[in-house]
């Protein structure tokens, strides 16, 4: 990912003050409609998967992120999305 990209993306999660009072599964979903509009979801688990020691803190040890003969087939497959266009939609519908 483009650090210019990278600071883009971390300013806008900042500006999500009340995503910390959301469940885990939810702000997961906001995580990944980010990255799609962002068109850097293959990008993110790419470095995820390089992260030993983030996988091993909040990745169940059956986790596809910790199989690494899984987990690297997923970005080249996830790379295909980033020819797709996604739009954030409001009123925060999934």
């Amino acid at each position: 990912m483009p650090p210019a990209l990278q600071t883009e993306t971390v300013e806008r999660v900042k500006g999500w003050g009340r995503t910390r009072q959301l469940p885990s599964a939810e702000r997961a979903r906001l995580w990944i409609k980010l990255s799609l509009t962002t068109r850097s979801l293959s990008d993110s688990l790419e470095l995820i998967g390089q992260q030993t020691d983030i996988k091993c803190a909040y990745y169940e040890p059956t986790a596809f992120l910790r199989n690494e003969s899984v987990a690297s087939l997923v970005p080249p497959l996830l790379s295909t999305l980033a020819h797709l266009e996604f739009r954030p939609t409001k009123g925060g519908g999934g």
